[in-house]
Protein backbone atom coordinates (compact mmCIF):
# COMPACT_ATOMS: atom_id res chain seq x y z
CA UNK A 1 0.00 0.00 0.00
CA UNK A 2 1.07 3.22 -0.94
CA UNK A 3 1.00 6.22 1.02
CA UNK A 4 -0.84 9.13 -0.58
CA UNK A 5 -0.43 12.65 0.30
CA UNK A 6 -3.40 14.42 1.99
CA UNK A 7 -3.47 17.53 -0.64
CA UNK A 8 -3.84 14.86 -3.37
CA UNK A 9 -6.05 12.53 -1.62
CA UNK A 10 -8.80 14.83 -0.20
CA UNK A 11 -9.50 16.09 -4.44
CA UNK A 12 -10.13 12.12 -5.21
CA UNK A 13 -13.12 11.48 -6.54
CA UNK A 14 -14.58 7.57 -5.81
CA UNK A 15 -15.68 6.44 -9.02
CA UNK A 16 -14.18 8.73 -11.70
CA UNK A 17 -11.36 8.54 -13.88
CA UNK A 18 -8.52 11.04 -13.61
CA UNK A 19 -5.51 12.54 -15.43
CA UNK A 20 -4.20 14.76 -12.95
CA UNK A 21 -0.80 14.32 -13.19
CA UNK A 22 -0.19 14.04 -9.48
CA UNK A 23 -2.39 11.20 -8.85
CA UNK A 24 -0.63 9.97 -12.96
CA UNK A 25 2.75 10.33 -10.59
CA UNK A 26 1.72 8.52 -8.11
CA UNK A 27 0.02 5.58 -10.04
CA UNK A 28 3.03 4.99 -11.94
CA UNK A 29 4.80 4.56 -8.49
CA UNK A 30 1.73 1.92 -7.56
CA UNK A 31 1.85 0.29 -11.03
CA UNK A 32 4.62 -1.46 -9.54
CA UNK A 33 2.90 -3.08 -6.55
CA UNK A 34 -0.45 -3.62 -8.02
CA UNK A 35 -2.18 -7.05 -7.99
CA UNK A 36 -4.93 -8.65 -9.81
CA UNK A 37 -8.30 -6.98 -9.15
CA UNK A 38 -9.99 -10.12 -10.63
CA UNK A 39 -11.90 -7.83 -12.94
CA UNK A 40 -11.77 -8.27 -16.38
CA UNK A 41 -12.50 -5.34 -19.08
CA UNK A 42 -14.26 -6.04 -21.75
CA UNK A 43 -16.26 -3.57 -24.01
CA UNK A 44 -19.59 -4.89 -25.98
CA UNK A 45 -21.04 -3.06 -28.80
CA UNK A 46 -24.90 -1.79 -28.32
CA UNK A 47 -26.89 -4.60 -29.43
CA UNK A 48 -29.39 -3.88 -32.19
CA UNK A 49 -32.52 -6.21 -32.83
CA UNK A 50 -31.73 -8.14 -35.88
CA UNK A 51 -28.64 -9.38 -34.24
CA UNK A 52 -29.81 -12.53 -33.04
CA UNK A 53 -31.74 -12.86 -36.43
CA UNK A 54 -28.80 -12.73 -38.97
CA UNK A 55 -25.35 -14.78 -39.06
CA UNK A 56 -24.07 -11.94 -40.42
CA UNK A 57 -25.16 -9.17 -38.17
CA UNK A 58 -24.16 -11.56 -35.43
CA UNK A 59 -20.42 -12.29 -36.94
CA UNK A 60 -20.41 -8.34 -37.57
CA UNK A 61 -21.33 -7.86 -34.10
CA UNK A 62 -18.28 -9.70 -32.66
CA UNK A 63 -15.38 -7.61 -35.14
CA UNK A 64 -16.63 -4.43 -32.49
CA UNK A 65 -15.83 -6.07 -29.30
CA UNK A 66 -12.73 -5.02 -27.52
CA UNK A 67 -10.83 -6.91 -27.32
CA UNK A 68 -11.93 -8.48 -31.04
CA UNK A 69 -13.43 -11.90 -30.02
CA UNK A 70 -15.06 -14.49 -33.10
CA UNK A 71 -18.08 -16.67 -33.09
CA UNK A 72 -15.93 -19.24 -33.24
CA UNK A 73 -14.34 -18.67 -30.39
CA UNK A 74 -17.55 -19.20 -28.02
CA UNK A 75 -19.19 -21.55 -30.09
CA UNK A 76 -18.61 -24.74 -32.32
CA UNK A 77 -21.42 -26.61 -33.94
CA UNK A 78 -20.66 -30.30 -34.53
CA UNK A 79 -19.99 -30.86 -38.49
CA UNK A 80 -22.33 -30.88 -40.70
CA UNK A 81 -25.11 -28.29 -42.11
CA UNK A 82 -25.53 -26.15 -39.26
CA UNK A 83 -26.86 -23.42 -41.05
CA UNK A 84 -29.83 -25.56 -41.32
CA UNK A 85 -29.75 -26.68 -38.18
CA UNK A 86 -29.42 -23.16 -36.88
CA UNK A 87 -31.05 -20.84 -39.37
CA UNK A 88 -29.96 -18.12 -36.71
CA UNK A 89 -28.68 -17.14 -33.79
CA UNK A 90 -31.75 -17.05 -31.86
CA UNK A 91 -31.95 -20.98 -32.91
CA UNK A 92 -28.33 -21.65 -31.49
CA UNK A 93 -28.12 -18.69 -28.49
CA UNK A 94 -31.11 -18.00 -25.81
CA UNK A 95 -30.35 -14.52 -26.04
CA UNK A 96 -27.56 -12.03 -26.05
CA UNK A 97 -26.29 -12.61 -22.52
CA UNK A 98 -26.01 -16.26 -23.23
CA UNK A 99 -23.43 -15.06 -25.75
CA UNK A 100 -21.56 -12.43 -23.43
CA UNK A 101 -21.28 -15.06 -21.01
CA UNK A 102 -19.66 -17.78 -23.29
CA UNK A 103 -17.46 -14.21 -24.26
CA UNK A 104 -16.39 -13.86 -20.57
CA UNK A 105 -15.55 -17.63 -19.93
CA UNK A 106 -13.72 -17.82 -23.13
CA UNK A 107 -11.29 -15.15 -22.28
CA UNK A 108 -11.03 -16.08 -18.62
CA UNK A 109 -9.69 -19.70 -20.21
CA UNK A 110 -7.37 -18.04 -22.31
CA UNK A 111 -5.89 -15.97 -19.60
CA UNK A 112 -6.20 -13.00 -22.07
CA UNK A 113 -3.57 -10.65 -20.53
CA UNK A 114 -5.21 -7.37 -22.81
CA UNK A 115 -8.30 -7.24 -20.68
CA UNK A 116 -6.53 -7.82 -17.06
CA UNK A 117 -7.52 -5.37 -14.69
CA UNK A 118 -4.79 -4.39 -11.88
CA UNK A 119 -5.64 -2.32 -8.76
CA UNK A 120 -3.22 -0.68 -6.01
CA UNK A 121 -4.21 -0.01 -2.77
CA UNK A 122 -3.43 3.82 -1.58
CA UNK A 123 -3.66 5.10 1.98
CA UNK A 124 -4.07 8.81 3.16
CA UNK A 125 -4.26 8.32 7.28
CA UNK A 126 -6.96 5.37 8.12
CA UNK A 127 -8.84 6.51 4.27
CA UNK A 128 -7.91 4.15 1.81
CA UNK A 129 -8.87 3.69 -1.62
CA UNK A 130 -7.58 1.78 -5.08
CA UNK A 131 -6.33 2.92 -8.66
CA UNK A 132 -7.67 0.75 -11.38
CA UNK A 133 -5.34 0.43 -14.35
CA UNK A 134 -6.62 -0.76 -17.72
CA UNK A 135 -5.04 -0.81 -20.91
CA UNK A 136 -2.07 -2.57 -19.37
CA UNK A 137 -0.14 -1.99 -22.40
CA UNK A 138 -0.68 2.04 -22.36
CA UNK A 139 0.75 1.78 -18.56
CA UNK A 140 3.88 -0.21 -19.40
CA UNK A 141 4.85 1.93 -22.69
CA UNK A 142 4.45 5.26 -20.39
CA UNK A 143 1.74 6.29 -22.38
CA UNK A 144 -1.43 5.99 -20.10
CA UNK A 145 -3.00 9.17 -19.33
CA UNK A 146 -6.13 8.19 -16.70
CA UNK A 147 -6.31 5.86 -13.72
CA UNK A 148 -9.83 5.08 -11.84
CA UNK A 149 -10.28 5.56 -8.75
CA UNK A 150 -12.96 3.84 -6.23
CA UNK A 151 -13.30 3.52 -2.48
CA UNK A 152 -13.80 -0.60 -3.18
CA UNK A 153 -12.78 -3.04 -5.85
CA UNK A 154 -17.18 -4.23 -5.74
CA UNK A 155 -17.43 -0.59 -7.41
CA UNK A 156 -16.46 -1.83 -10.29
CA UNK A 157 -19.68 -2.59 -12.19
CA UNK A 158 -19.80 -5.06 -15.40
CA UNK A 159 -22.33 -1.90 -16.98
CA UNK A 160 -19.10 0.02 -16.98
CA UNK A 161 -17.28 -2.88 -18.94
CA UNK A 162 -15.75 -4.60 -15.53
CA UNK A 163 -16.69 -8.60 -15.09
CA UNK A 164 -15.35 -10.51 -12.52
CA UNK A 165 -13.11 -13.01 -13.20
CA UNK A 166 -13.56 -15.46 -10.25
CA UNK A 167 -9.81 -16.37 -10.28
CA UNK A 168 -7.77 -15.16 -7.54
CA UNK A 169 -3.93 -14.11 -8.16
CA UNK A 170 -1.59 -11.94 -7.19
CA UNK A 171 0.24 -9.76 -10.29
CA UNK A 172 4.25 -10.50 -10.71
Amino acid sequence: MLNCPESLFKTLKMGDWSSDSALLELAYEALSQADSADYMTVHFPAVSDPLMESWSELESWFEHISPVQSLWDIWDPEEGDWEHQFPMPRDAFKNIEEIKTAIIAALIENDASEVEVLCSQIACGEERAFLIFTDLDGWVLGHADSVLVVGALSELKEADGFYSTGIVHKAS
